[in-house]
Order: C-alpha cells, then sequence, then structure tokens
C-alpha cells in the first residue's frame, strides 16, 4: 500500500492524537531518507553524463525522479496532517474543558449537599456549646460570688481560666526631661514656646512607667466567654455569648492613651 492509502486509512480509521504524531514521525523519517538519496543521485549525475550509456543515464534520472516526488509527497502529507492535528488538538481541548466544567458542576452538586448537611451540624453543634458556655459562665459568677463575701481566714479562690494578659507596666526610675518655664515658674512644658519673653529651661523629673492613677494593664486579660461568637439560632437566654464585641474591656480615654504615647506604649 502506498503512503497516500496509509494515510486514507488512517483518516478513516482513527483520529487520535497520538496515531497522528506517529504517523508524522513515520513520514517526516522516510521524507528525510528520499531526500538523501536524491542529492545523492545529484551529486553522482555528472560523472554518469560522463561515463554512462542513454540508458544508465535515463535510469539514474528516473530514480532521481522518484526521490524527489516521494519528497514532494511526504510534505503534503505532512501539510494535511498538520492541518488534521491541529484539528484534533482544537477537539481534544474542547473536550477536556467540558469534561473539566462537568466535573466541576458534579463538584459543586456534591459540595451543596454537605453544605446543608454541614450546616445542620453547625446548628446542633453550637447549641450544645452555648450550654457548655452557660455552665463556665456559672462556674466563674460562683467564684465572683465567693471572693466577694470570703469567710474569714479564707483566701480567695482563684480562677479555673488562665489568665492570657500582661502585667501592668513595671516601675521604673523617673527619668529627666528638659522643660521650660517663664520668669515667674509656670511650667510650659517641654517644647519651647516663641515669642515668650524671659524662658528659663530646667532638666527635671519626668513620669515612671506606670500609667499614673489608672494601674491598667498593658495588654488586660480577655475571658474566654468575651471571646465566643455564636449564631443567635443557639438561642441563649441573654444572647450573651453572640453579643462578644461588648464584653471587650472599656478602651482607655484620651488622657490615658496620651501618657501612653508618652512612654512609647502606643503609637
Amino acid at each position: 500500500m502506498g503512503l497516500l492509502g496509509k494515510f486514507t486509512m488512517l483518516r478513516a480509521e482513527t483520529s487520535a492524537l497520538d496515531a497522528i504524531n506517529a504517523e508524522v514521525a513515520r513520514i517526516e523519517a522516510a521524507r528525510a531518507v528520499a531526500d538523501a538519496e536524491g542529492l545523492r543521485l545529484e551529486s553522482l549525475r555528472p560523472d554518469v553524463l560522463l561515463t554512462g550509456s542513454n540508458d544508465e543515464l535515463r535510469q539514474h534520472d528516473e530514480a532521481a525522479g522518484r526521490c524527489r516526488r516521494e519528497v514532494e509527497q511526504a510534505t503534503a502529507r505532512l501539510d494535511a496532517m498538520a492541518r488534521e492535528r491541529s484539528a484534533r488538538e482544537t477537539l481534544d481541548t474542547e473536550q477536556r474543558d467540558m469534561a473539566e466544567r462537568a466535573a466541576l458542576y458534579d463538584a459543586a452538586v456534591k459540595a451543596r449537599a454537605e453544605g446543608k448537611r454541614l450546616l445542620a451540624d453547625y446548628e446542633k453543634g453550637s447549641k450544645a456549646l452555648a450550654a457548655t458556655l452557660d455552665r463556665i459562665a456559672a462556674a466563674s459568677q460562683a467564684i465572683g460570688r465567693a471572693n466577694d463575701r470570703l469567710p474569714d481566714g479564707k483566701a480567695e479562690v482563684e480562677h479555673f481560666e488562665l489568665n492570657n494578659g500582661r502585667a501592668a507596666v513595671s516601675d521604673s526610675p523617673a527619668p529627666m526631661i528638659r522643660k521650660w518655664f517663664t520668669a515667674d515658674g509656670h511650667d510650659l512644658g517641654t517644647s519651647r514656646p516663641m515669642g515668650v519673653p524671659g524662658l528659663v529651661s530646667r532638666m527635671v523629673k519626668g513620669y515612671g512607667g506606670t500609667i499614673p492613677g489608672t494601674g491598667r494593664p498593658a495588654e488586660p486579660h480577655v475571658p474566654l466567654l468575651s471571646r465566643i461568637a455564636l449564631p443567635r439560632s443557639a438561642d441563649l437566654s441573654d444572647g450573651y455569648h453572640w453579643r462578644g464585641s461588648e464584653a471587650k474591656p472599656k478602651p482607655a480615654t484620651a488622657d490615658e492613651l496620651a501618657i501612653l504615647r508618652y512612654h512609647g506604649l502606643r503609637t
């Protein structure tokens, strides 16, 4: 069977990309052989012209012509198969895209069913957790009430929850700072004012490391119950657990923040 017949059978029986690639490789190899043989015959033609008979020259030219035709036919087949391969690659890409979209859709259908089941589990679990947190709150309140009215000679009952805060800023020697005063001793602060006659500067003690008059810790303890956020569906009697923001520590006042910034504890 000739090359054209094999190519026709290939198109009729299969268009798989791997089969096309294999046939392309075979045709390219055959073309390379024919091309090399044609070049060899062309290089020998001058000798045949000089030494060969008419029949030998005719046979030589026919052989060289067959090589040229095989090269031309192979080139034409390769061009046709390149178009076939491009069409197959496009088809494969479309089929893969369809398969991927179908797989994503199937996964989404399963995910929806799984999500509905998980929401039901979450609803049930949040109610159970809310009941546990209510008992934790009751235990904490019992300790607080007892410590408010301790029997004589009894030490405070230690809370069961570990403290996750940071101790108050430790005391440190008060630093010396430069301040400006009027001629009669009025304190004008650390920045030199403009246009005030008779200014006097002195080195005086500054503030210590603690927050004067507040005792506010640098990082207060945050109780567990103030960090819980459950849905309303947990149906707690007072809604405490899902109102976590209302249980946050009271923010520092403007004066406290100013003092903290002065000591480099806030930006």
